[in-house]
């Protein structure tokens, strides 16, 4: 984020230009977001079935987890 607005601010665009390719960067970081936290669910739900099929108990699984 930070080399992209050095590297935005330092070039030759005009103000038009640079407010698009900010937009554009915003946008696709909030898209990166929320498939960010869709594969996180996605991997909750995955350890969760997991989980089931070993039949494991709380302890086993917080051991797993690191807790």
């Amino acid at each position: 984020w930070l080399e992209f607005r050095r590297v935005l601010f330092r070039s030759k665009l005009t103000e038009n230009e640079k407010f698009e390719l900010f937009s554009l960067f915003n946008n696709e970081k909030e898209k990166i977001s929320a498939l960010d936290s869709k594969i996180d669910k996605l991997e909750k739900d995955l350890n969760k079935l997991v989980y089931d099929l070993y039949k494991l108990t709380d302890e086993e699984i917080n051991i797993i987890e690191g807790k």
